[in-house]
């Protein structure tokens, strides 16, 4: 049984949806990956769209939520990207 645990659910403006932890890291246009915690509404992040592109969508509303779920998964390469 997985955890539970607090996450950032970020919405952006092109309604893309993501539940993280806070501890995250979203590349950002401006000022390269932050965590989550330290985002912004009104900031853009990279989000990968249906057509498969990565572009910038600016976040519209950031909520906390409390859910069942793993914390901060690391690869060997440093990379995971889950819906899109």
């Amino acid at each position: 049984i997985s955890p539970i645990a607090l996450f950032k659910q970020v919405t952006t403006c092109t309604g893309e949806e993501l539940t993280i932890t806070p501890a995250h890291l979203l590349l950002t246009v401006s000022s390269g990956y932050l965590m989550a915690k330290h985002l912004t509404v009104g900031m853009s992040i990279f989000v990968q769209h249906r057509n498969g592109s990565i572009l910038p969508s600016t976040i519209d509303r950031i909520v906390d939520v409390v859910q069942q779920g793993y914390l901060a998964p690391l690869t060997s390469e440093g990379t995971l990207l889950v819906n899109q």
